[in-house]
């Protein structure tokens, strides 16, 4: 029996769900960034994520990770794409899924592209581009039904 997550993430929600052998989704899990909504203002932060000098890399300073001229809200996204990252990695690792289907908008899929593991990333077989974390389930599995391959 071949087992397909299928991941529907924005910058503030990230959706698992289930289908196995290519039927019956449902809803596995939901996480949520608390700060998805916020705008830059509202986030409080000390700014020790921040760089004012360039560079396009994530550098390492006294001992925090921090992103190159990125707002507070952006940072809060490579975070959260972290968390899910992490999330999705541990379970391939655990064997809970044989494939991985990602459907996301195009700046936090590259986000996720970013901070997901090699176990994860290699148990994708389908990325699609799109904002469909708010659907209901019934609406996400006529979605994948359509256009996952």
């Amino acid at each position: 029996m071949n087992t397909t997550w299928i991941l529907a993430a924005d910058g503030t929600r990230a959706r698992i769900f289930e289908m196995m052998d290519g039927k019956n989704l449902h809803e596995l899990d939901d996480l949520m960034n608390p700060h998805g909504r916020d705008q830059n203002r509202d986030i409080n932060t000390d700014e020790d994520f921040r760089s004012h000098g360039g560079g396009t890399a994530a550098h390492k300073l006294a001992g925090h990770d921090y992103e190159p001229d990125v707002s507070p809200v952006q940072h809060e996204e490579i975070k959260f794409a972290k968390r899910i990252g992490e999330y999705l990695d541990k379970a391939s690792l655990e064997h809970k899924f044989d494939d991985l289907c990602v459907i996301a908008p195009s700046e936090f899929m590259g986000r996720l592209r970013e901070n997901m593991g090699q176990h994860a990333k290699q148990a994708i077989k389908e990325e699609l581009v799109k904002d469909i974390s708010w659907f209901s389930e019934a609406e996400v599995a006529k979605y994948v039904q359509q256009h996952m391959h």
